[in-house]
């Protein structure tokens, strides 16, 4: 382990996985492609896939989310019906044999194989986007009962991942030169087979409208097509997105190959087809943990790049008590890759959410930090070189430590895609994670570990204007460690219209964080308490923990105290008064209120209501950034009918609001164009949109 803070030594055994720019590469040679007709998989061994057995112990810190009986069951069929339509068997034979001869009719006849088949094109885009790819692929295979096979994109796969499904392979033979269908990396928006094609051309037509409303569509010729792709990526228009309608589904059932190319995490948009969604309900009760589930069934690293991450793990990780993890990408091309603002952006939030033991003034060494590490991942070795400079002087005695910095994106590079997959497995198994917006990269990272991570806001790469100040707040912890869906569809199938907000569709859609038209999957409960951690259940852990409720009713303290029932708050929930009405000029009343935000003050985590002053003072009192519940304003004659969401959020700042601020602007003689703007430390309020408050103004706090 690495005691100091410096550059990580990157060499293991007799190869070097980790290229830096400037230096002459060292080449790692990739597992080899499967030969044609490759033969299926052995049974699973530690030998042939050691990550299927090593991973989870690298994540015994962290929550364990433990997959559904259910799910479970799902899976081991799956496998068997992977085992069974798989290549080389006689249905996959037999199935080949149809697709050639284009005969679907005559094949459905003497079809009691049931093998039908959905192929994950892997194409020019990001490890990131292609993993989520694979993994959205996978899903949709299970749900409608199909084998999946993936085309590999410069034979990515086989170098990348272990074989998933026992006794069987995933990848299309040959990288396709058996397969009918050649060049399935060309396929795109305006291909003749593709959904949205065929939906234009007439070749599906619609039947009358049934008693709900819906619909009974079937082909025109009579009979389905030998296979059709699914258009799915950012540029899907929207018959392409009819994809997600129960008419088109129940269409998709009788075509024996569908091809799907995507770059996009489509699993919140399959919850969103009401014939989908009641399977995907049970297989899944935590919502905001599938992509967790199905990357840790189906994405093994391959030995060569599991060894790759041990030994740096080994190295230079393994030590420390405690590890943050930091992932940045620069997207615009006018925005060089080295962005003072990006750095900033990250030491600001660094030093908010106490992430990094920056060093005082006057100290040297903080010895509660000493078995600390820091894993940045980029492609610039500048924002390595600069936070390791800010972190100087023993703050972080476990170093700062950077894998590899390839300068640029290399689609195709298996080498790189090697070292990308290795980042961010190493990244999982950080205790803290800081991730950037928008970026796929990260995305996996974060549900790999099923850890909510801290998320610092960008502009999409498409937006001409790079930022040229720091956002404010500079990043927060987001609702769910889920990827987000880029490009989901905003029709409403059923009530054919779009959605009024398609992030209120279910109670566990929500819009993303990151990208304001996209959608996540999130916890389904609708406590803040637990989705914020502030809420326990049973857990050795906290047998030393106690809650303090204040309110004029005892009603909230006793529906609070039975849901902790059983002894998962050790110390008890406890309310001082509850005085049913506020009594203002009661001075033994005002004592109690007093005493109780003085209580409140002491608290190690801060849970409040919106437009309070009470809280307002308990929380300026503790110095501490509360967790706070949005309400209507007491003016509001309509009270609210349902939980908001997000059902609450950490503010950016202790201090109270003011909530009747003057909009003029006297020296301008003029209102203000927005008042939250006005000084870098004035913002407006977050539960109050007229109001204003203070916030750290500066970009460098030290506190």
């Amino acid at each position: 382990m690495a005691g100091a803070i410096g550059q990580s030594r990157q060499t293991f055994g007799t190869f070097e996985f980790f290229r830096f720019r400037g230096r002459a590469s060292v080449e790692l040679e990739p597992h080899r492609r499967p030969a044609p007709r490759r033969p299926p998989s052995a049974a699973f061994s530690w030998q042939s896939c050691r990550s299927r057995y090593e991973f989870a112990g690298y994540h015994k810190r962290k929550p364990a989310h433990k997959p559904s009986p259910y799910l479970v069951a799902k899976l081991r069929s799956h496998e068997a019906l992977q085992m069974r339509c798989g290549p080389g068997t006689a249905p996959y034979e037999k199935a080949l044999r149809q697709l050639k001869s284009g005969d679907v009719a005559a094949a459905a006849d003497d079809d009691d194989d049931g093998c039908r088949y959905v192929i994950s094109i892997g194409y020019d885009r990001g490890l990131g986007n292609r993993i989520i790819a694979i993994a959205s692929a996978f899903l949709y295979a299970v749900l409608t009962e199909r084998a999946l096979l993936v085309a590999p994109y410069n034979g990515d796969v086989a170098a990348l991942f272990c074989e998933p499904f026992p006794g069987t392979t995933w990848l299309l033979p040959d990288g396709g030169r058996r397969f009918p269908l050649r060049r399935l990396r060309d396929l795109d928006g305006k291909s003749k087979e593709s959904l949205g094609a065929l939906l234009k051309s007439n070749a599906i037509v619609s039947g009358a409208a049934g008693v709900n409303g819906s619909t009974s569509s079937s082909w025109s010729s009579g009979a389905p097509p030998p296979y059709v792709y699914l258009h799915l990526d950012g540029g899907a228009d929207y018959h392409d997105k009819l994809f997600y309608c129960d008419e088109q589904q129940r269409l998709l059932r009788g075509v024996p190959w569908l091809l799907m190319k995507t770059d996009s995490y489509l699993v919140p948009g399959l919850f969103l087809v009401p014939s989908l969604r009641g399977e995907l309900e049970r297989m899944f009760p935590e919502k905001d943990a599938v992509f967790h589930h199905l990357s840790r069934y189906l994405l093994h690293p391959a030995n060569a790049v599991w060894h790759a991450i041990t030994a740096y793990h080994r190295e230079h990780l393994a030590g420390a008590g405690r590890l943050v993890g930091i992932q940045i990408r620069v997207y615009h091309e006018e925005t060089p890759p080295v962005s003072q603002v990006v750095l900033d952006q990250v030491l600001s939030c660094a030093r908010r959410e106490k992430l990094l033991p920056f060093p005082t003034a006057g100290t040297t060494t903080n010895t509660s930090s000493s078995d600390q590490a820091v894993l940045v991942t980029s492609l610039s070795s500048w924002y390595y070189e600069k936070i390791r400079d800010e972190l100087v002087g023993g703050a972080v005695g476990g170093g700062v430590h950077q894998p590899s910095h390839e300068g640029l994106q290399r689609m195709g590079d298996t080498a790189h895609d090697m070292r990308a997959l290795s980042e961010m497995y190493l990244l999982s198994t950080c205790d803290a994670l800081l991730t950037t917006g928008f970026s796929t990269f990260g995305y996996v990272a974060q549900g790999l570990a099923g850890e909510r991570p801290w998320l610092m806001p960008r502009r999409p790469v498409w937006d001409k204007e790079p930022a040229t100040e720091v956002p404010e707040p500079p990043c927060a912890r987001v609702a769910s460690p889920e990827p987000c869906f880029h490009s989901p569809s905003y029709y409403d199938c059923a009530a054919r219209r779009n959605y009024e907000d398609i992030g209120k569709a279910v109670p566990y859609i929500r819009r993303c964080e990151d990208v304001s038209w996209g959608i996540q999957l999130v916890n389904g409960s609708s406590h803040c308490g637990t989705e914020e951690h502030a809420r326990t259940t049973t857990n050795t852990s906290s047998s030393d923990q106690a809650v303090l409720v204040t309110s004029l009713s005892s009603w909230y303290y006793e529906k609070i105290r039975d849901e902790l029932v059983g002894g998962a708050v050790g110390g008890g929930v406890h309310q001082p008064s509850h005085e049913g009405l506020q009594r203002m000029g009661d001075t033994a009343h005002d004592m109690r209120a007093l005493s109780e935000m003085y209580l409140l003050s002491t608290c190690d985590a801060l849970l409040t209501t919106g437009f309070s002053t009470f809280g307002y003072v308990a929380q300026g009192l503790a110095g501490e950034r509360p967790w706070l519940m949005p309400r209507r304003p007491v003016w509001d004659k309509e009270p609210a009918t349902e939980v908001p969401e997000p059902p609450c959020a950490r503010v950016a700042s202790p201090e109270p609001c003011f909530h009747s601020p003057s909009y003029y602007d006297c020296a301008a003689r003029r209102n203000y164009e927005d008042i939250g703007k006005a000084v870098p430390y004035i913002r407006r309020c977050e539960d109050v949109s007229w109001g204003i408050q203070l916030v750290n103004g500066s970009r460098q706090s030290q506190w």
